[in-house]
């Protein structure tokens, strides 16, 4: 549908004043006709009578400066011509290839994975100006919408891109040279970046206490993080977790206890003692928790002592 464009200040003109209210309502019905018939703002001289105007309003118009007796030479027709009538009202070209692309879009959209593909290629860019832009904002100047890089050639995933609205109205129906624009390359979807474990990246270890080792209270030491204490993955052991760590495989490793910086305050780092005999028992005064040595007997605890099956004894 063409409209018929009328300026909100008509009413303030002194041309229309001087042309009055009789002759302004033929004004305003011709030129409907006129956008409706696409004659460029060409009214034929049977149009006002069918109108139900008089052949005096039509004088008064050409009087005011609104109209101008002519003739249509394609037609051989004589009338009057609106003055003017572009660029305020859409041409007959204009008209025919607004029409001719709209049939393109809705020819794009029936072409199955069409509008996918160039999505997929293009994202939410445009490739003329590069500016970031919604496909689902149907009137900003920055909403995306789909071009024909020639508007002569086919509704194909080659010939079509995403374009801003701007833009698209920018080229109108020209190629990228002839509007003086510029098809960026196709956007480079970047790898999507991934999380390294531990393993890969041992700065993201967390830090932890490891019983038989060397406590660190300095927070501000790499791989220390505030509110625990102890080692990092990438920490040196101590000559007593050496010696720990050097147990054979089938050995299992002592449970690791994390500590918090209130129970730091009460902690104090057990000395080093030989290991005891199988079916023995030892525990530092400060843990809860007791650490049985691989290979001995199970244990009871009763009260303050600890027995094992074979009668020994060990206070706790």
């Amino acid at each position: 549908m063409v409209w018929f464009k009328v300026d909100d200040k008509l009413h303030g003109d002194r041309r229309a004043r001087r042309a009055g209210v009789a002759a302004m309502g033929l004004w305003a019905l011709a030129g409907a006709w006129a956008s409706d018939q696409l004659t460029d703002g060409f009214v034929p001289e049977w149009v006002p009578a069918s109108l139900g105007a008089t052949a005096e309003m039509a004088a008064r118009l050409v009087t005011a400066g609104l109209w101008i007796e002519t003739t249509d030479a394609e037609n051989d027709e004589t009338g009057w011509q609106f003055t003017p009538w572009a660029p305020d009202q859409p041409l007959r070209a204009d008209v025919l290839a607004d029409r001719e692309a709209n049939n393109k879009r809705q020819q794009m959209k029936r072409i199955p994975g069409l509008v996918a593909a160039i999505k997929k290629r293009d994202g939410d860019r445009c490739r003329y100006c590069g500016i970031k832009g919604n496909h689902t904002d149907r009137r900003g100047p920055t909403g995306l919408t789909y071009d024909h890089v020639d508007p002569t050639g086919p509704s194909s995933v080659d010939n079509c891109v995403t374009s801003c609205r701007s833009c698209n109205s920018k080229k109108a129906r020209r190629t990228p040279d002839q509007a003086g624009m510029t098809l960026l390359p196709e956007p480079r979807r970047g790898q999507p970046r991934r999380r390294q474990s531990a393993a890969q990246n041992p700065s993201r270890a967390e830090p932890r206490y490891v019983p038989g080792s060397e406590l660190s209270t300095d927070q501000g030491s790499p791989g220390v993080t505030p509110g625990r204490v102890g080692l990092g993955s990438g920490a040196v052991p101590s000559a007593a977790s050496d010696a720990q760590t050097s147990s054979p495989d089938h050995e299992e490793a002592p449970t690791t206890q994390r500590l918090t910086l209130a129970e730091l305050a009460d902690y104090r780092a057990p000395t080093t003692t030989p290991a005891p005999p199988p079916g023995r028992l030892t525990t530092g005064k400060s843990f809860a928790d007791l650490v049985v040595v691989p290979g001995s007997a199970p244990l009871e605890a009763e009260g303050d002592v600890v027995t094992n099956d074979s009668g020994g004894e060990t206070s706790r």
